[in-house]
């Protein structure tokens, strides 16, 4: 375990700058996500990232007044369905 705090930072600083990084990273713990929360955090992790947040999708007016997210971001990194899946039977 990591017990100093700036350690820690230096590397949740390079995390990649998706917005799901940050969100799963905090899901560890909740000193991690207490840390990654952290305003000045955050600011250092966009000003070393050097970018502007990302535009995560447009609202459209759909049918009967309803609004819908397009997204603009690439699906996220998902695990496999097929890797998670059991067999289930009987088997001799």
């Amino acid at each position: 375990l990591l017990y100093n705090d700036d350690i820690l930072r230096e590397i949740l600083l390079h995390l990649p700058p998706l917005p799901s990084s940050l969100s799963r990273a905090s899901l560890i713990c909740k000193h991690w996500q207490r840390l990654l929360s952290d305003p000045r955090f955050l600011c250092r992790f966009c000003a070393f990232h050097s970018r502007s947040p990302p535009l995560l999708g447009i609202l459209n007016t759909a049918f009967e007044g309803l609004l819908q997210l397009t997204p603009t971001l690439d699906p996220l990194d998902r695990i496999p369905s097929a890797r998670l899946s059991l067999q289930v039977g009987h088997y001799d």
